[in-house]
């Protein structure tokens, strides 16, 4: 992948000991890294059956950036800082994001409200897929969650903490 973050920010093909430029060649630097190579052994058993070294040693950060014309944006620190870093990064937005602005608030919430809307739809479903998660995230949020406790039970509990959730905005405060 590196080879073409390279080549897309014109700073050709890297050198193989070259660490100039962003692009590092593999020799540039030792590397314990690993990629094993797996093979099917069972119904759920897998064996390692040879290993060996990686070949792309990635690329620097402002050159990834450079490529997708991407900023590195701060965010208030209110508890909602994962809603407003998710607002910058998908919009690239840098502006208004300490102290958020209206039209950010307004932006940011409406996004909010999208994705906790989403969870609310598919929280049957990630019930059904993974239900140790759902149980341990219940029981995360709420002290009278435990593994007893019925999956109809631990599904309602989310869905108010969601839509709960979802009814804050990303410009107050929250706790923890």
């Amino acid at each position: 992948m590196h080879q073409f973050v390279c080549k897309a920010a014109g700073k050709g093909d890297p050198e193989p000991s070259s660490s100039e430029g962003g692009c590092v060649g593999n020799s540039g630097r030792p590397t314990d890294e690993k990629k094993a190579e797996v093979v099917l052994a069972g119904e759920a058993e897998c064996e390692v059956i040879t290993v060996t070294q990686k070949t792309d040693v990635g690329a620097k950060l402002d050159v990834w950036l450079e490529v997708l014309g991407a900023r590195i944006a701060d965010v208030a620190t209110n508890g909602q800082c994962g809603w407003l870093a998710f607002y910058a990064s998908l919009y690239n937005a840098t502006h208004g994001l300490m102290e958020p602005n209206a039209a950010v608030t307004e932006a940011a919430n409406a996004l909010k409200k999208s994705v906790m809307n989403d969870m609310l739809a598919n929280l049957h479903l990630a019930a059904r897929l993974h239900p140790q998660d759902i149980k341990a995230e219940a029981m995360a949020i709420a002290g009278d969650v435990s593994r007893d406790t019925s999956m109809e039970v631990v599904l309602s509990t989310l869905a108010e903490h969601y839509a709960e959730q979802r009814k804050r905005s990303v410009k107050e405060a929250t706790s923890g």
